[in-house]
């Protein structure tokens, strides 16, 4: 049937051209008022809905979809309704989908319809169809159930025979600040920095960071987004209430080659790192799970250039960015990040208490800086300095009791030192 939809939506619109006013459905101008002057000769959007089960739920009818009539007829539908331009109102971007839920028997829920009328914004896929032959199984889901225009409207675990209602789920931060629904949080250039967050869909608080040198006066091109999302509303059945945190790459492409490593321009990083969300389901992979959020059940996770998954730029380089934990409590994210460009040392108040004469291996917080690094100071001897991720550690055994000051700093790849602070053991 999809072969003749282009023709069956012109039949459909010949019959309605003589009971609707298209003029009051062209209304994409910036005054808010139909047919005023500043749109643009064009309705919206239309939905034309059918009532024989879907294609995506294996029926006979069509694969619910957004799309416009010129590509299926080579030229807009042209209604009677003459615009204040002096030109007929023109019918041209539209949907379809079914009126029926995939078993026949009840009426659709509005997890297609409200993909598609994030098509109609302007919003892409942000799932990737690798093989059509598996339906489907063959989609890496890449921001999963997590987003609206991924597996929003479908549902989250493994891909099912049958499709169960679900959601629809929120459109991901980045689709709201790209259609100007929200302001996105900039913290700026901090250090150690406590953040919090309230839930996306009530407060709207989503945390942007640029991860290219320079920050948002240079026009980055790589972000880190963090948003809290609860269990709350539309988001009700998500696989958990966690912290999303999630890269865009400005210049990757929303579906790279799939037999290469290349990134995706937005993709979710998983707190559990096994990738799930850009594998087909052959390939083991979902369409999102509760390992997929931070925070989760009070694991306090940390992001940089060298955790799983990797903060890293397109070029391979550690940004200046790391998130050093994330926590959910009382409803609300507490991040604790810093993306200055110049490393510190967050220094310890207390003295660290190591058993005499057994080696120790003493942590001391990087916050800021471009990774990886190096430990910068006096030691004794058979003492040394080793740096894993956000951490440098002091290495070393102590002979005698009593406490031992050391002064230390770390320097940067780029080599920018830090101020030195005092450790003391």
């Amino acid at each position: 049937p999809d072969a003749r939809v282009g023709e069956w939506i012109v039949d459909m619109l010949n019959q309605a051209d003589t009971d609707v006013d298209f003029r009051q459905y062209d209304n994409d101008g910036p005054d808010g008022q139909p047919n005023s002057g500043d749109d643009d000769g064009y309705v919206d959007v239309i939905t034309v809905e059918f009532l024989e089960v879907a294609a995506s739920c294996g029926g006979p009818a069509i694969w619910p979809h957004r799309w416009n009539i010129s590509a299926q007829t080579g030229s807009p539908f042209q209604t009677n309704d003459i615009g204040v331009n002096g030109h007929p109102i023109l019918v041209h971007d539209y949907i379809t989908q079914s009126a029926a839920d995939c078993s026949g028997t009840k009426v659709q829920d509005a997890g297609v319809i409200a993909h598609e009328f994030g098509h109609a914004l302007g919003l892409p896929d942000y799932y990737h169809w690798v093989d059509r032959e598996l339906g489907p199984e063959g989609r890496r889901w890449v921001l999963g159930c997590w987003a609206l225009m991924a597996a929003g409207s479908w549902g989250c675990g493994p891909v099912g025979s049958t499709r169960e209602p679900y959601g629809p789920a929120h459109m991901i931060g980045h689709s709201k600040g790209t259609l100007g629904w929200i302001d996105y949080l900039d913290i700026g250039e901090v250090w150690n920095e406590e953040v919090f967050l309230g839930p996306a869909q009530t407060d709207g608080d989503v945390l942007r960071i640029p991860l290219d040198p320079g920050g948002l006066e240079h026009s980055p091109t790589e972000f880190l987004f963090a948003e809290f999302r609860a269990q709350i509303g539309f988001d009700h059945a998500l696989p958990a209430a966690g912290v999303l945190l999630y890269k865009q790459d400005s210049s990757a492409s929303l579906r790279p080659d799939p037999a290469t490593d290349e990134p995706y321009y937005l993709t979710m990083l998983e707190q559990d790192g096994n990738r799930g969300l850009l594998k087909t389901t052959p390939e083991g992979g979902n369409r999102g799970e509760a390992g997929d959020a931070w925070g989760v059940n009070g694991l306090m996770g940390k992001l940089n250039g060298e955790t799983n998954p990797s903060l890293r730029l397109h070029n391979g380089d550690w940004p200046a960015v790391m998130v050093h934990e994330v926590s959910v409590q009382d409803g609300f994210a507490r991040l604790v990040v810093s993306t200055g460009q110049t490393p510190r040392l967050v220094e310890r108040p207390e003295t660290v208490e190591v058993m005499q004469i057994r080696s120790f291996a003493v942590p001391v917080r990087i916050a800021g800086g471009h990774g990886p690094y190096t430990g910068v100071g006096t030691l004794p001897q058979a003492f040394s300095f080793e740096n894993i991720g956000d951490q440098l550690f002091l290495i070393g055994s102590l002979q005698e009791a009593g406490e031992n000051s050391y002064s230390i700093a770390v320097r940067d790849r780029f080599g920018n030192s830090s101020p030195r602070v005092t450790l003391t053991v």
